[in-house]
């Protein structure tokens, strides 16, 4: 049976879920996603950098997405109608490409659980094209979404089997923490007097021969804060590797191997690993696999 977005994607929330997982494993762990609540001018996600599509094409410089979500059990020619109102705007409202243009970016790529015609998607570019707007556009429907699933299922079946995620970014590893309302509980103050500390974490990524680094100490004296300015470190200075926090997770962590793809440098973070000592193991046969031998 022919695979359906709508069977694992139902509602809003779990499409602006699904579609952050997506953009980090399609396009780059560096894709910024943004929630309701951030100085995002509507944007959705955003990313700087360069990106391969599936048909070989490079394309560089700043990227935007926007996410549609239409209910997937009601009229597909309704749906598809509506999106592009959305994105066409009227006198009243400004229209998607238009807030597109406004923010400025050299490509705009509209996502959508709807399934699009070939002349749904042309009017949408000719619309584009008739306000002289210059971003390259691209849109991923429905059937393009899940035929690029494919590459990396367990962010489809995440949704269909839900399970702890066990590779996180530190954002995501410590949201309510970072966002949350009691300011005592965030992890985003500035660091001060650690610099020493954070040299050698420089060092240590900068060894090749070092792929094991421990952080030990009581509670409370900002061993996690330290392990996020690490993360913060990682991504401003080593672009070639990507910061993952794990959750060890014994029964999903073999499942969601599979959206680790292997031959690229990560640096795994296990906060609080005296807690998972019987389940570490998982780790341990990553860092030995052939695809992972570069990674920590």
């Amino acid at each position: 049976m022919k695979k359906e977005l709508g069977n694992y994607v139902k509602s809003p929330k779990d499409f602006e879920r699904f579609c952050n997982l997506f953009l980090k494993k399609e396009v780059s762990s560096f894709v910024t996603v943004y929630g309701a609540e951030g100085r995002d001018q509507g944007i959705d996600a955003e990313y700087n950098g360069d990106y391969t599509d599936r048909n070989g094409n490079k394309r560089s410089g700043r990227f935007i997405f926007q996410y549609k979500f239409f209910d997937p059990t009601k009229d597909k020619k309704t749906a598809r109608d509506t999106f592009i109102r959305t994105i066409e705007g009227n006198n009243s409202r400004k229209g998607e490409l238009e807030k597109a243009y406004e923010a400025t970016c050299d490509h705009y790529v509209l996502m959508t659980n709807t399934l699009l015609t070939a002349g749904n998607v042309s009017k949408i570019e000719g619309i584009k094209n008739e306000k002289g707007y210059t971003f390259s556009l691209t849109c991923w429907d429905a059937e393009n979404i899940i035929t690029m699933t494919d590459e990396f299922p367990y962010v489809l079946n995440s949704f269909r089997e839900p399970h702890l995620p066990v590779f996180l970014s530190y954002e995501d590893m410590f949201r309510n923490q970072i966002k949350g309302e009691h300011r005592l509980l965030r992890y985003d103050y500035d660091t001060f007097g650690r610099e020493n500390e954070i040299d050698q974490f420089r060092f240590f990524v900068q060894d090749n021969d070092k792929r094991l680094l421990v952080m030990y100490g009581s509670g409370g004296i900002g061993k996690t804060k330290l392990a996020i300015e690490f993360a913060k470190t990682v991504e401003q200075e080593h672009h070639d590797y990507e910061p993952l926090f794990v959750q060890i997770a014994k029964d999903s962590f073999e499942k969601a191997l599979a959206d680790i793809p292997p031959n690229r440098k990560y640096i795994f973070f296990v906060d609080d690993a005296h807690d998972y000592l019987d389940n570490l193991g998982g780790i341990k046969i990553l860092l030995n696999s052939p695809g992972y031998s570069e990674s920590k």
